[in-house]
Formats: C-alpha cells, structure tokens, sequence
C-alpha cells in the first residue's frame, strides 16, 4: 500500500467483502472524518464454496441487490438508475470488492485469483480475473455499479481505520484466516544516462 485517505475525502460507496466465512454488503458514505455505514452480514452457505463461478457470483449479486432494495437505495425493478432521497446516480456507481484470498493484481479494478483457500474450491475462478467476473454478474442483473476496486481484506481494514486515524500504518486480520497489510516506503531510483 503506497497511500492512505486523510480522513477529508467525501462521496458514497458500495463495498463487497467476500471473506472465508460471510458475505458483508455495505454502504459508505464518506463526510470528513464522519462515515455513515450500512450493512448487511450473510453466513455464506456451505453449497457456495464448492460451486461453480456463476453460482457465487449470482449469490454474491442478488444479495447485494437485494440489499440496495432493502435499504430503498434504488427505486425499482424498472429504472435501476432512480436512487432515492441524499443519493445520486453518479454516487452509488462506485464499488469495491475486498477479496479475501491471494490474487495477483496489475490494475486495482483487476484481481487474478491464485488459489482458493479458507476451504473455497469452486470451479472456474482460479487463474480467472474475479473482478471481471463480478462485472459481468452486475451487468446481468443491471445493476448500475461500476466495481473500481479490488483489494485484500487487510488492505480494506488499513485504509478504513486510516480514515479516522491517518496516523494508521498496519491493517490486520484475524478470522478465518490472518494476514496484515502495511504502508510501504516508495523507493525513488534516478537514472541518468549512460548508467
């Protein structure tokens, strides 16, 4: 991690937090220092861990979309973009999924899922872009989200405690599985020519 939030950005957000044991559906919305949380916790089903890719992230979406509707976050069937009362269009469209298990990473918006672990093995997602694959699961059910994000569940951790704390270093797990995340010191290297 090469930088935190200083606890002065604003917007509204939707995160997805897949981890070894729930699904947790939330909405952020970010006020200088203050966070307005919803949330939804699901017990992820044993059936879903041993599945196929389409049938976690169909789980994955229709709860997430039922969710938005419970909390009258989007209107109706009819015009998913009509988001109710203090949110706008443009404020919902950005999501984050945290991921809880070892991918590579060249883009944020992009994860490629290693191994499963934490007792997952579905079918069709290892070696697979996952964000892509949610994508493709909103689009399907015509959410209107765009997933700008794919983090570890430590990393997530990390930068929601710096937004209340920046003198945050360290973000650390401890469920399922434990891992930590830390802010890395960026290394600057001047090349000059000929060397």
């Amino acid at each position: 991690v090469l930088g935190l939030p200083s606890g002065h950005e604003t917007g509204e957000y939707v995160t997805i937090d897949l981890g070894g044991t729930n699904l947790r559906l939330c909405t952020l919305k970010g006020q200088h220092e203050e966070i307005d949380i919803k949330q939804r916790v699901a017990r992820l089903p044993p059936t879903i861990k041993t599945g196929d890719a389409e049938t976690l992230w169909n789980f994955v979406v229709g709860s997430l979309d039922e969710f938005l509707k419970t909390h009258r976050l989007i209107a109706n069937r009819e015009d998913r973009y009509v988001l109710l009362q203090f949110y706008t269009v443009s404020s919902l469209r950005d999501g984050r999924l945290c991921f809880s298990f070892p991918a590579s990473q060249d883009y944020i918006h992009h994860g490629k899922l290693k191994t499963w672990t934490k007792g997952f093995d579905i079918d069709g997602v290892e070696g697979e872009d996952a964000a892509s694959q949610l994508r493709d699961a909103l689009a399907k059910r015509n959410l209107p989200l765009e997933l700008v994000a794919l983090v570890n569940d430590t990393t997530e951790a990390m930068v929601a405690s710096a937004y209340k704390d920046p003198d945050t270093i360290i973000g650390a797990i401890f469920g399922t599985g434990c891992n930590a995340a830390y802010v890395e010191n960026q290394l600057t290297t001047r090349y000059s020519h000929g060397n």
